[in-house]
């Protein structure tokens, strides 16, 4: 398949040079979608043909002139720009950073200096679009997690945790928090086999970090969270940076523990069953009970002490007509 020919503008207002820049480019197989001599007309021209790049010319004479047209096609357009120019003192240059341009081309040139500076901005720019792309993909996927993400530099020390990070125990974007903060949030109870997590990820000894601790939250209590990362290291193996996640397992952590209360007490309920199951050695006379160690008990007494339930005492109409004849 034949590859596109890269489309190029031309913004030049001496004729002789645009014609040459023509000539040029056509020899080294661009295609000159078309070839301008002012602002105004530059900036109508990258708009409605939204060229690949633009040669423009830095001192256009009129109202435009070339770092004004190039701030404005970086601004409304993100197409780049190679200024082509003579003129090479430090004011002129100075104001033309400021437009972040691919490149420049002093002239007089030649064609093999026109080409490597095109194919350089060239380079640049698809470099920085997938620089681009990859930071809004990461900041897309940070604020639609439902995980919170912190990004610490070992070598610096400086520490990023996202708003989400935040949100989970309480706090806004706004406030401010350093390693030690963090250190200061983790529950006495949980910090040290935390870090122990945290240190052994680092040795080599784990993959990766991974412990589930609890945080103290802005109102006082205390969130369950799971916390994940895992580092970057150099040629030598040093760990300089690493990233992780944070995620409220809270909801999870209290579901947890109310199963492990409801099983045990049902644990509870079925001993307390299996210690009256099988045969009871009750006296015929007196139906006095006989418990494990041997011992004669009153029913109610056995029942008690094996069971839950309680008993009150009263008299059935047919002992009370025994006990109590009129």
């Amino acid at each position: 398949m034949t590859e596109t020919p890269v489309r190029l503008l031309v913004v030049e207002d001496n004729a002789i040079v645009a014609q040459d820049l023509r000539q040029m480019l056509m020899a080294l197989e661009y295609d000159v979608v078309e070839v301008v001599s002012s602002g105004e007309e530059a900036m109508y021209c990258a708009g409605m043909l939204h060229p690949d790049l633009v040669l423009l010319d830095i001192g256009l004479e009129g109202a435009f002139d070339g770092i004004s047209v190039a701030e404005e096609i970086r601004a409304t357009l993100n197409i780049p720009v190679v200024f082509v120019t003579a003129f090479a003192d430090a004011e002129t240059l100075q104001r033309a950073k400021i437009t972040e341009p691919f490149g420049y081309i002093f002239k007089p040139f030649q064609q093999s200096e026109l080409h490597r500076t095109i194919e350089m901005a060239l380079y640049k720019d698809r470099s920085d679009r997938m620089v681009r792309d990859s930071q809004e993909r990461y900041s897309l996927a940070v604020r639609g997690a439902n995980d919170g993400i912190w990004d610490w530099n070992l070598r610096t020390g400086e520490i990023y945790f996202s708003p989400r990070w935040k949100e989970i125990i309480g706090y806004s974007d706004a406030d401010v928090f350093t390693v030690d903060i963090w250190r200061s949030h983790i529950h006495p109870d949980d910090s040290k086999r935390m870090w122990e997590e945290y240190n052994k990820h680092l040795s080599g000894e784990l993959l990766q970090f991974e412990a589930e601790y609890r945080m103290r939250h802005k109102d006082g209590t205390y969130r369950w969270v799971l916390g994940k990362g895992v580092c970057l290291r150099d040629i030598k193996g040093v760990p300089y940076r690493i990233a992780g996640s944070q995620t409220d397992i809270s909801r999870r952590k209290k579901e947890q523990e109310d199963r492990e209360h409801l099983i045990e007490e049902l644990r509870d309920a079925l001993g307390n069953i299996r210690k009256l199951s099988g045969l009871l050695p009750i006296c015929a006379s007196c139906k006095k009970i006989r418990d494990d160690e041997g011992y004669w008990n009153q029913v109610e007494t056995y029942l008690m002490e094996h069971t839950s339930v309680q008993f009150t005492h009263g008299i059935c109409p047919e002992c009370s007509e025994k006990l109590y004849p009129r």
